[in-house]
């Protein structure tokens, strides 16, 4: 899901003007006349922070810290572009305090590219003098952000993210002090939320039912998804009905409430919700299809059948592949069980192991069928739909559709900066998608959380960096 490969030089030039001084909020009562006289805010995360170093984080936590300590030309708000560094953006001669971008191609979603932490500038001689040690503690770091890190060193669990007075929009930072806990237990986070050690946690299936009617609780869906994949290399998976089968037999609804407690959204394609809209429409509303994802068990073994006769074959039998976390057990495990109680001449072996297992055997082709999933990037439908790309490295299924391959193309050249040629293309390339079956989009992930009803002015963007704390505020 790295972002990395995405700027290169060529034709297309965009100027940057830079400022030398320099979906996802909870609904909570604003009282601003009674602002709490220490304005501390104190935060859990999941999993240990691994780098502040923006040009080498892989994963969701350190890009949120990233994100809080650093600013790139945009900050992203609710899944849109704001004016961060750059204070306008514009093609123009060149000049003092400009920045040129060349691109090799259009790319409507620039702004949103430059949000990430990905392409946040670096202090150039903070990076040379530390070298190797840039970015591996919050000493061997420099900051331009709202924030600046305080009393990390590379593994400590306690820390803190303190006020910058240096940012350019300090004057709209309100929090002093942010404490980071780092609480692996979604039990022990709870606890500590109830004894007013923490403002926020994320919550498990079980207190989010408990939870659902007090005052800061929602479900969070972010722009995640879980799909199962299919290796077409396997002569088996080449038949399109077999595929349209396995996904035809599955209901969506009973992996909600079975594995997620009813908090994840059964998929209608590829591509999340409330990721964008058109014209007032989500995107997933002008893609849906009821084609290849809804629960139809009479024609699944129709499919099946006619599949399994084509490919002269009497019984179709394969591994599941998937990660070893909780939840992704589950899901395997329930997708095994409604797939072979609809389909007798179906026999699934799960077989769960290590995520970095997973990607390195994937990589390889060495499977049979995955269960996998996607986080976006940024909020456009070319991050979910590039996933299946025939140039893409993540399509590790080897699927190749020419009219898919040529709509995506036609999205990101021709119709690049159309926006009714270049919806009405994605629109059209995900119900291919649908159709071809290559993957099974199954549900859009949602997760249970709880923010202390004093705390207002919390941003948490459903695609590429989560939590913003620039704008937060304690009340009484």
């Amino acid at each position: 899901m790295s972002l990395k490969h995405f700027l290169t030089t060529s034709a297309l030039v965009t100027l940057c003007t830079l400022s030398l001084s320099a979906c996802g909020t909870h609904k909570q009562a604003s009282n601003e006349s009674k602002l709490a006289p220490k304005q501390v805010l104190n935060w859990s995360l999941q999993t240990e922070n691994s780098t502040l170093d923006s040009a080498a984080v892989t994963e969701s936590e350190s890009a949120d810290i990233v994100n809080n300590a650093m600013e790139g030309l945009y900050r992203v708000v609710n899944n849109k572009p704001k004016n961060g560094l750059a204070t306008s953006c514009k093609s123009s001669a060149d000049g003092d305090y400009k920045l040129v971008v060349q691109l090799d191609q259009k790319l409507p979603y620039f702004k949103l590219l430059m949000g990430d932490v990905y392409f946040f500038p670096q202090n150039k001689q903070a990076v040379e003098k530390y070298g190797k040690r840039y970015g591996t503690s919050a000493t061997t770091t420099v900051y331009n952000g709202p924030f600046v890190v305080k009393g990390w060193n590379g593994s400590k669990l306690k820390w803190k993210l303190v006020k910058n007075h240096t940012y350019w929009d300090q004057k709209n930072v309100r929090l002093d002090t942010l404490n980071v806990n780092v609480v692996q237990s979604l039990s022990t986070a709870y606890n500590l939320y109830q004894a007013n050690k923490l403002d926020f946690t994320y919550l498990n299936a079980e207190q989010g039912k408990q939870l659902a009617d007090k005052l800061g609780y929602r479900v969070f869906h972010r722009a995640r998804v879980s799909y199962m994949e299919f290796n077409e290399v396997k002569k088996e998976f080449k038949n399109q009905k077999i595929r349209q089968a396995l996904s035809y037999a599955i209901d969506r609804k009973q992996i909600s409430a079975s594995v997620f407690g009813n908090n994840a959204t059964p998929l209608t394609g590829i591509v999340s919700k409330n990721l964008m809209s058109f014209k007032g429409k989500d995107f997933s509303e002008l893609a849906q299809t009821k084609v290849g994802t809804s629960y139809n068990p009479k024609l699944a073994r129709k499919l099946m059948t006619e599949g399994l006769r084509e490919s002269n074959k009497d019984q179709l039998k394969f591994t599941l592949l998937s990660s070893d976390n909780e939840n992704m057990k589950k899901e395997a495990e329930l997708l095994q069980s409604q797939i072979e109680e609809t389909l007798p001449q179906v026999k699934i072996s799960v077989r769960n192991i290590p995520l970095k297992n997973v990607l390195n055997q994937t990589l390889k082709g060495d499977f049979d069928v995955q269960l996998t999933g996607w986080l976006a990037d940024f909020a456009d439908p070319i991050n979910f739909l590039d996933v299946e790309a025939k140039s893409s490295p993540t399509n590790v299924g080897k699927w190749d559709n020419s009219e898919y391959n040529q709509l995506l193309t036609a999205a990101k050249t021709t119709n690049a900066l159309n926006p009714e040629k270049r919806i009405a293309d994605l629109v059209k390339a995900s119900k291919v998608l649908n159709q071809a079956q290559p993957v099974i989009p199954l549900v859009q992930l949602g997760e249970p959380e709880i923010l202390r009803p004093t705390v207002h002015g919390l941003v948490q963007n459903t695609a590429g960096t989560t939590d913003d704390f620039k704008n937060v505020y304690i009340t009484q």
